[in-house]
């Protein structure tokens, strides 16, 4: 196998192209973070992001996309933000992910949602966990039959808030793509609001953070978009949030809600209106 490197700017069509044809073959990394326009976008911000180019013996390629924080060091591109981490490969290639960093001059990468299939990376797991995500590949109305077989209670409350919140402020109204002004702030100031109730540090403080996600949001691409999704109840606007969409899967991104509205969780009622809104466009997964 071998294995070269380049700056991220430098992927040719051919190149982007082909990891798309690569990252479409293979379900384990068909989360939007994969997509080569996620690690372009982050190159508009940042002038240090890098990619290996694995050349199998199959006459296959596979991509690892990085940011070097430092000499030796790299985080996943995209970080704190990033959704998932990885290499872009077919599901049977093989590699040695001690050999993989060597040849990018890495002694170490800081990985935090990498894929678990992904074995070759095994022993440097720390935690092994399950990711949430929405299944709706047989509608939506098979969702909620799936929701009422685990969980009555979260149809009941779902049906009661939504209920309460329409008769206090008016119909609810879901916008999948909401290109209104002004709501890219509101998400930040929302977000920064509760992650000061929380006691978190602010990664908002960054504002290459904030410069990344400004800049993907509005990318679309036959494959890939990243947009603002919103949950209106009458005039009010109760929930936002920043989903990314790469063919039939979505991701929930940046997710934020009025506390003005909190009583009638709002968190929840966005969710289950994404979940309709994304069966309806033959989008069969969201990850959460």
């Amino acid at each position: 196998m071998k294995i070269y490197t380049l700056p991220a700017q430098d992927l040719t069509a051919a190149d982007q192209a082909h990891w798309s044809q690569v990252q479409a073959a293979n379900s384990t990394i068909a989360n939007p973070s994969f997509c080569p326009e996620f690690t372009l976008a982050a190159t508009e911000i940042h002038n240090d992001i890098e990619v290996a180019v694995l050349e199998f013996e199959n006459a296959q390629r596979g991509y690892f996309p990085y940011q070097r924080t430092s000499g030796s060091t790299a985080i996943p591109v995209g970080y704190p933000l990033s959704e998932m981490n990885g290499l872009i490969a077919g599901s049977d290639a093989t590699w040695n992910s001690v050999e993989l960093l060597k040849a990018c001059g890495l002694k170490r990468w800081k990985f935090d949602h990498l894929v678990a299939d992904q074995t070759s990376f095994a022993p440097h797991f720390h935690v092994l966990d399950e990711s949430p995500y929405i299944d709706v590949s047989d509608g939506f109305d098979a969702y909620l039959e799936f929701l009422g077989g685990h969980s009555k209670s979260v149809l009941r409350t779902w049906r009661k808030k939504a209920g309460k919140l329409e008769k206090q402020c008016g119909p609810l109204r879901f916008t999948l793509n909401d290109t209104s002004p002004q709501l890219f702030e509101t998400l930040i100031d929302w977000k920064r609001a509760r992650i000061a109730l929380q006691g978190y540090a602010d990664i908002f403080q960054d504002p290459k953070v904030v410069d990344f996600l400004a800049c993907i949001t509005g990318t679309s691409t036959p494959d890939f978009s990243c947009m603002l999704s919103t949950l209106y109840a009458g005039d009010h606007l109760v929930a936002l949030s920043v989903v990314m969409k790469c063919r039939d899967v979505a991701s929930v991104w940046i997710p934020t809600f009025s506390y003005d509205h909190s009583k009638h969780s709002p968190g929840l009622l966005f969710h289950i209106e994404l979940a309709r809104t994304c069966a309806e466009n033959g989008i069969t997964r969201i990850d959460l």
